[in-house]
């Protein structure tokens, strides 16, 4: 996944079993991915 803010890579966080929240390697931003069916529509464009 890619932050929307920044352009770095998103991970899962949170135990392995309940994962919560996502997290921006790079700005440390939470929830900020783009969705991926979003980023293969603007390709199509």
């Amino acid at each position: 996944m890619i932050c929307s803010i920044c352009g770095g890579p998103v991970l899962w966080m949170g135990p392995l079993i309940e994962l919560t929240h996502t997290e921006c390697q790079s700005c440390g931003s939470t929830n900020c991915q783009i969705p991926e069916d979003e980023s293969e529509q603007e390709g199509e464009s």
